[in-house]
């Protein structure tokens, strides 16, 4: 299969869709008022140059994957570090998912239903889900992407009729202190810049321009969505409510009359939004799966997707059952800053690959051939 960049631009919409658009918008309410959106400009701009560094790295082997290409660059034991840092942060990233997921449906829809019960629910559909394949994960973004559009446009819409936008004006007037614009650019940038696992596709996907285009299209969609989304939620309830909510899009909805047409199209739209998590976690796992078969040559790749599921769940419920310590995790900066460190793998590779080309000029060039 060759992905075509509007499959890849599909694709990427419900990959970050599922996580950045729910819950970065909590985050940046809880941690500023009206100047959000200049942290998530900032994390945007920031964003662009992982991206670059991706698509350059990417694109200097466009026959060969990144588990492949990576040990000629960095050496064996160094790209190995890094293949099992990946695959740790998948595994927990996962854990995440699944946890968010619980939290979601636990408080909101399934009280009494024990936490477990859910993680085990939701165990086997990301395990078939990444046994699939990246092709079949693709396509299931394919028949998605037009539903998560359509429903997000309309809620925004619909976020719009109760909004006041007088408060438009206080955006200019309320500055934050530059440490806490550079604290929102960071968080920002942690939820925007997942464009290692990217490189997974290749070579099903080529580098070229019309991929490049689709990637920064991907990240400039994401920044308005998310912008956009704040200020609903801003104008909707105010700077000091607004930070009390854990999950404000639903608080929105359950603010308006039971007669109207948003509280018509909820569940359907979270019906959406679970399913493009399940994608999301899925492709998380099938990349942990590529790393962990790395180190047995390309062998067992199933039941490494079994496994792998299983620490995410184990993960998770581990989490449910301290949730202090899952909130003190999930909003940290420090945690923030390790996502960072983890994202910025590509700008490594790139980083040594362009220090070769200096010292061996073409030879570098003619040796990835």
């Amino acid at each position: 299969m060759r992905t075509t960049p509007w499959q890849l631009f599909r694709f990427g919409f419900v990959y970050f869709n599922s996580q950045s658009t729910v819950f970065l918008v909590p985050a940046l309410l809880a941690s500023s008022s009206y100047q959000a959106w200049i942290g998530v400009l900032g994390g945007y701009l920031l964003n662009l140059i992982l991206l670059g560094a991706m698509i350059y790295i990417g694109s200097r082997y466009p026959e060969q994957p990144w588990i492949q290409f990576g040990k000629k660059l960095m050496g064996k034991w160094l790209h190995s570090m890094f293949v099992i840092i990946l695959l740790a942060w998948c595994v927990y990233y996962t854990s995440y998912d699944i946890q968010s997921f619980v939290l979601f449906f636990g408080s909101n829809y399934l009280r009494d239903t024990p936490p477990w019960f859910i993680q085990i629910a939701i165990a086997p559909i990301i395990m078939y889900t990444a046994m699939r394949g990246v092709k079949n994960i693709i396509y299931m973004a394919d028949g998605l992407f037009v539903l998560i559009l359509t429903s997000t446009t309309l809620m925004l819409l619909l976020f719009s009729q109760q909004a006041n936008f007088h408060m438009l004006s206080a955006l200019q007037h309320h500055l934050l202190p530059v440490s806490g614009l550079f604290e929102n650019s960071l968080t920002s940038l942690s939820w925007f810049a997942e464009w290692m696992v990217f490189l997974f596709i290749v070579p099903d996907l080529k580098l070229d321009k019309n991929a490049s285009r689709s990637l920064f299209a991907i990240a400039s969609v994401l920044c308005l969505l998310v912008i956009t989304g704040w200020l609903m939620v801003l104008m909707n309830f105010g700077p000091q409510l607004a930070r009390q909510f854990q999950y404000p899009f639903l608080e929105i909805v359950r603010s308006v009359e039971p007669d109207s047409i948003l509280s018509k199209v909820a569940p359907l739209v979270i019906g959406i939004w679970t399913t493009s998590m399940f994608i999301h976690s899925a492709f998380l796992i099938y990349v942990a799966s590529r790393c962990a078969t790395y180190f047995t040559k390309e062998k067992g790749q199933r039941l490494s997707i079994v496994l792998l599921t299983a620490a995410a769940v184990s993960i998770a419920f581990y989490y449910s059952n301290h949730l202090s310590l899952y909130q003190k995790h999930y909003y940290s900066f420090e945690v923030v800053i390790i996502w960072i460190i983890v994202e910025c793998i590509p700008v490594y590779y790139t980083a040594v690959y362009l220090v070769g080309l200096l010292r061996h000029g073409k030879s570098l060039r003619l040796s990835r051939r």
